[in-house]
């Protein structure tokens, strides 16, 4: 058994261990949702979702549900109705704030403007500046109070993760800057908690963020370094934020309930398959006392029923969509993965795209990045609606060319150390040696030419830097305006669905040859 379903279930049981009192303060994050309303292997859906959370709060009166961020972005029946589906779900279930995710500006900003009158709760974010102005993100506040039925009061202060401008395609962000999260809370909490906060010093103060953070095995928590902080953003917010009992993380999709340097750090996996909980003793401290858990959706939910409001709500909205939705594609005689057959690497899905954009716009390689491809595909038939969640993202189709030189430094960037391989290169073979570096590089069969030019495929979101790619030095650029997901479509219905048979494309302590 995995780490993390062995943590999932002690998670669950631990649950059950602690005693609630009326004085207590409980807070349920369901983080990156990505518009998962209706079920799919382990994610339970949200009208499973719903029934639980109505039966917790028959023990845990003193609840307060948030979200943390990109919360529309990734299924056809959400992308469809621009996040409203979603939205009706999270007025349905009682939220009260949100924090900004990354993806949340897949839709632009006016979306925001859209959200703003069809939701009863507020998006929080203390750092992002409008350029213009230097004030905050209008469709955004800072922070906010909110006082429970039994007198106790929570405040939170929303900050968005550094990593938006490189995860996000840059013209949904344009005006926009992501400042230091320590330097955009700091002022706010000292504000809370002085006399010139109206409602007095809250009980306490939780950072609602999109920030990523990771567990590993051992239980320390962590992420990836970022280097204008100098460590990873979430030990530096952490470090850095005084005055705070939590932070509520997302972005990285991963399980995650403990403490760094003092303070609770909680986040679920993806799409509704966890529930981030921070329950606060009150009763027997005279401080509230935070503990951090989490409940695994997919195995808490097992028994329970569908909320017959919120499949209503999804079949109103299928109802509308429905000749999309069911639209037959094409029909695949095997699985096709998005995740690595090999480690970290060769993904025969994300391969399969890449290829299929090369051919299409007559290149010689095909670049698609690995997490703009969303869920496998089963044998069988595919309709639009699988292959809208494989794709939900609207990147168009661009062409350039870019020599050798540059190319080799794209395939490097690709490939970090003990990580997923960032992109997919169709029409590469990269041959690595023991250590993990490039040793060989073959184009078309040949070997690279760091003199040569090379034409290639790829989405306009790696274009404009997305994931830290560089394509500065590239030449002769041309933008489709066709989003990748219709070519496949297209090229699917017409052609059927065929895996190239070079798709490990990444070979590991091979022989040069």
């Amino acid at each position: 058994m995995s780490f993390k379903k062995i943590f999932g279930i002690a998670c669950v049981i631990l649950v059950s261990n602690f005693s609630y009192a009326d004085d207590d303060i409980t807070v349920l994050l369901l983080n990156d949702f990505h518009g998962q309303m209706q079920p799919l292997k382990n994610k339970p859906g949200a009208a499973k979702i719903s029934t639980f959370l109505k039966d917790y709060q028959q023990s845990h009166p003193n609840t307060i549900i948030v979200l943390g961020g990109d919360n529309y972005q990734g299924t056809a029946i959400s992308n469809l109705s621009r996040g409203a589906v979603a939205n009706e779900f999270f007025n349905h279930i009682g939220v009260s704030y949100s924090a900004v995710g990354n993806h949340d500006f897949d839709y632009g900003q006016s979306a925001f403007t859209y959200w703003e009158s069809n939701i009863n709760f507020k998006y929080l974010a203390s750092n992002i500046i409008e350029t213009n102005t230097g004030s905050i993100f209008a469709s955004t506040t800072p922070y906010a109070e909110k006082t429970l039925k039994n007198g106790r009061r929570v405040a939170f202060i929303g900050l968005a993760t550094l990593e938006t401008p490189d995860t996000t395609a840059t013209k949904n962000i344009s005006g926009l800057e992501f400042t230091n999260p320590a330097l955009a809370a700091n002022p706010w909490v000292n504000f809370l908690n002085s006399k010139a906060n109206p409602y007095g010093k809250p009980d306490t103060i939780i950072l609602l963020t999109h920030i990523p953070s990771q567990m590993e095995s051992g239980g320390k928590i962590s992420y990836n370094k970022n280097q204008k902080l100098g460590t990873s953003e979430i030990d530096y917010v952490s470090k850095k934020v005084k005055g705070i009992s939590a932070i509520l993380s997302g972005h990285s999709h991963q399980a995650v309930s403990g403490f760094l340097n003092g303070v609770a750090v909680v986040q679920g996996a993806s799409q509704g398959i966890d529930l981030g909980v921070l329950h606060y003793d009150c009763h027997t401290t005279s401080e509230c006392k935070v503990s951090p858990e989490l409940i695994n959706l997919s195995t808490a939910t097992k028994d329970v029923a569908d909320d017959p409001v919120v499949n209503q709500i999804i079949a109103k909205y299928y109802k509308e969509n429905e000749a999309t939705l069911n639209q037959l594609i094409s029909t695949s005689k095997v699985d096709l993965s998005n995740q690595p057959a090999n480690g970290f690497y060769n993904i025969n899905l994300t391969y399969t795209i890449a290829d299929e954009m090369r051919k299409y716009a007559k290149t010689q390689i095909g670049i698609q990045n690995t997490y703009g491809v969303r869920r496998s595909l089963p044998a069988g038939a595919i309709n639009y609606s699988m292959l809208y969640e494989t794709l939900p993202f609207d990147n168009t189709l661009v062409t350039l060319n870019i020599s050798g030189k540059e190319l080799l430094k794209l395939i490097e960037h690709s490939l970090p150390q003990g990580q997923t391989q960032l992109a997919v290169f169709a029409g590469v073979r990269v041959l690595l040696a023991k250590n993990g570096k490039i040793a060989q590089v073959f184009v078309d069969g040949s070997p690279l030419n760091k003199d040569a030019v090379y034409s290639v495929a790829t989405i306009d979101f790696l274009l404009n830097g997305g994931d830290g790619f560089n394509f500065s030095s590239a030449t002769d650029i041309s933008n489709t305006n066709l989003p990748v997901r219709d070519i496949i479509k297209a090229k699917w219905q017409k052609d059927g669905i065929s895996v190239p048979i070079d798709w490990q494309n990444i070979e590991i302590n091979r022989p040069l040859s």
